[in-house]
């Protein structure tokens, strides 16, 4: 799913912190490759299809979610120049701070954090979002983005995205 997204906050915020000696700054964002993967269980409770759109900036994504199912653990990597920069698990993906609000404003979450079987379209304009969330800096490089949600019975999500981040050339008034 667009948990990337998620992914790229907190690396942000990591490598600032950090005060690691990678490039950043305005940028261009490009994804550059977006893939469905299979979860660890034997079952899926939903199915996914997406593609990247024309301006190679944002994901459209369908969800055909099978079964009301409260995804109960989740992965996230983080991936820049071929070297794994970030791994979080998280347990209950529902109650997390910035989880929650994704799940519910893509599709019909209950408020015991189940998501309603049905079926869900959207599109998600990733350059849009990073430049609102980042005030239009971030570190530059080839970024890969795993993400993985599932429970005890069934797989939810599993995706890849990749993207690139170059620096924002300078127009001239």
């Amino acid at each position: 799913m667009f948990i990337q997204l998620l992914i790229l906050i907190t690396a942000y915020n990591v490598q600032v912190s950090s005060g690691a000696q990678k490039d950043y700054g305005t940028f261009n964002l490009l994804i550059t490759q977006f893939d469905i993967c299979k979860g660890p269980k034997q079952k899926d409770c939903a199915y996914s299809s997406a593609f990247i759109s024309n301006t190679s900036t944002s994901i459209i994504y369908e969800i055909e979610v099978l079964q009301n199912v409260s995804p109960t653990k989740g992965k996230i990597v983080a991936v820049t120049n071929g070297k794994e920069f970030l791994r979080l698990q998280v347990k209950k993906p529902c109650e997390h701070l910035f989880l929650r609000p994704l799940f519910s404003s893509l599709m019909n979450v209950t408020k015991d954090c189940y998501i309603v079987k049905g079926h869900y379209k959207f599109q998600v304009d990733i350059l849009g979002i990073a430049e609102s969330y980042f005030g239009g800096t971030f570190v530059f490089g080839n970024w890969t983005f795993k993400s993985l949600f599932y429970n005890d019975a069934c797989n939810f999500s599993c995706a890849n995205i990749q993207v690139t981040m170059s620096p924002k050339k300078e127009t001239k008034s």
